[in-house]
């Protein structure tokens, strides 16, 4: 409640002096650079050739388990048992790191093309003069000529992106 009260002062406050606001989709807007469908192609990629590897282990452990169905002195079933311990507990540090490794790849993949989409919602809105630009997550109501996400991911396209970005936002 507090944030959404100093929210409206803000917007309140900008609108009094006559400031140009504008919102976006930005989930939209994310999805719909070309980038991101790579980098999700990617990560898909990475997290398959992932659990690739952990199956392998998980296999072995399963055929440990089985051998030690089979009948076996106590001496090489205790041995067995603590071989399939050790096996659990590096399949288990297997699969956090890969989860970790796969988590910080998505992290930099991400922030990587939010850089890029924040440089073009920069220089459309010096473009436009406009003072405020907020994501449509954020926005209780607003009229839908103040969203420009289609300008946006127009924007996005490999021919005018691409002449934005590298200009500094200057067509």
């Amino acid at each position: 409640m507090k944030r959404l009260v100093m929210f409206l002062v803000v917007v309140m406050g900008f609108s009094v002096y006559g400031a140009n606001i504008a919102f976006i989709d930005s989930q939209k807007v994310f999805s719909s650079h070309p980038e991101a469908k790579k980098a999700s192609e990617a990560l898909n990629k990475e997290v398959e050739q992932r659990q690739t590897e952990l199956k392998v282990a998980e296999e072995e452990i399963l055929a440990m388990r089985e051998e030690l169905e089979k009948s076996l002195s106590k001496e090489a079933r205790k041995k067995k048992e603590v071989a399939i311990r050790v096996k659990v507990e590096a399949l288990e540090m297997s699969r956090q790191s890969a989860i970790s490794a796969i988590r910080e790849k998505q992290i930099k993949l991400e922030e990587g093309i939010n850089k890029k989409i924040y440089s073009l919602i920069s220089a459309l809105a010096k473009k436009k003069k406009i003072d405020l630009v907020l994501d449509k997550r954020s926005v209780i109501y607003g009229v839908p000529t103040l969203d420009i996400t289609d300008e946006i991911i127009k924007k996005l396209s490999p021919g005018e992106g691409m002449k934005t970005i590298k200009k500094g936002g200057k067509k």
